[in-house]
């Protein structure tokens, strides 16, 4: 008596799961996806880790697209990756072209290299913000997974 009576809550319980949890799978596949937001940070000079940075860049927007928000930042020697003379210039302006992509460079990175002598000048498309750091700080406050490779 006792063994069909666990069987028949067993059943009941089952039952209940199941019936309960038909909603939710009904609702989750009606849902638009928000867009991923990530953030990711170059600051070294090093042009085999800036091209890690840049393939898993696209590799993310690849997967992730079309949405998908990805801002690279770069501060300190990062930023010699946004500039005419990189050995990355055509892929950076190649990604600067898609949608879901944009790139950043620190004022305080060009403006100490300025007091050094050294001129930075940016490709096309480059968007300058006050502060590197400061710029991944406020990103990661509106939602951005922050990534470093």
């Amino acid at each position: 008596m006792i063994k069909s009576l666990q069987t028949i809550v067993l059943i009941f319980i089952t039952f209940l799961f199941i019936v309960g949890c038909a909603p939710l799978q009904e609702s989750s596949q009606h849902k638009i996806p928000e867009k991923i937001k990530m953030v990711v940070q170059v600051n070294t000079g090093d042009p085999q880790l800036q091209g890690k940075a840049l393939k898993n860049t696209m590799n993310a927007w690849k997967s992730l697209k079309p949405n998908v928000e990805i801002e690279i930042v770069t501060f300190s020697k990062g930023c010699t990756m946004l500039t005419p003379k990189s050995p990355h210039k055509e892929k950076v302006e190649a990604m600067m072209t898609l949608d879901g992509i944009t790139f950043s460079a620190c004022q305080i990175t060009k403006d100490t290299m300025a007091k050094k002598g050294k001129n930075l000048k940016f490709l096309k498309g480059v968007n300058m913000v006050p502060s590197g750091t400061v710029r991944i700080v406020e990103l990661q406050q509106h939602g951005y997974a922050y990534f470093r490779p």
